[in-house]
């Protein structure tokens, strides 16, 4: 993420971005880092995903600081957004929606650190804690499903959890979801109701 994120930031002040350059960084370090993962994961079956969960399961403490960090990114280009539309310039309104850009960006990697958390909470210790509804292991698109249908929803749809440990996981993924989702709702609707003026 800070290979390509910072250097993004940077090249974007350079080139005049201004204020937005930290939202380009943190967008491309975000779009970067759910590509990697993306091209990582897309292809492993279920013997691939527990290998890769028991090796690459990011620690809570790592998953929790790019939450943290996710969200007051997120919140900071909402922040901007709310002060660059009021002005109808169209370069305001290019870095506006490359705000929005960031906004997506760290919402799809914030359900993506899910996705491996789930796998590697399943797999660590005698497998299991979701119950799938299939006689198959499950492979990285099966937690994939579940971490944004959390992330949409913030609920389980047909999985059911069936340890302590992953219903704790899954009950701080619906929060952080709730009010990522609630603070996008807000600020879609003060934009949209803005432009209309």
């Amino acid at each position: 993420m800070v290979v390509t994120g910072v250097p993004a930031g940077i090249l974007a002040a350079v080139l005049s971005a201004g204020p937005v350059a930290p939202v380009i960084g943190w967008g491309t370090a975000c779009a970067a880092y759910v590509l990697h993962i993306y091209l990582t994961t897309r292809r492993l079956d279920a013997t691939g995903t527990r290998a890769h969960a028991l090796e690459a399961d990011p620690s809570r403490h790592f998953t929790e600081a790019a939450m943290v960090l996710a969200t007051v990114a997120s919140f900071g280009a909402v922040g901007y957004m709310l002060v660059a539309q009021a002005d109808t310039h169209t370069a305001e309104r290019v870095r506006a929606l490359l705000a929005v850009g960031s906004v997506a960006c760290s919402w799809i990697m914030i359900h993506t650190l899910y996705t491996l958390r789930y796998a590697g909470a399943y797999y660590s210790g005698p497998a299991g804690g979701v119950d799938f509804n299939t006689e198959d292991p499950p492979r990285y698109g099966d937690f994939a499903y579940m971490a944004f249908t959390v992330g949409m929803t913030y609920q389980i749809a047909d999985t059911n959890l069936q340890s302590s440990r992953l219903r704790s996981l899954t009950l701080r993924h619906g929060l952080l979801s709730y009010l990522f989702g609630t603070v996008i709702l807000v600020t879609a609707i003060n934009l949209g109701a803005n432009f209309v003026r």
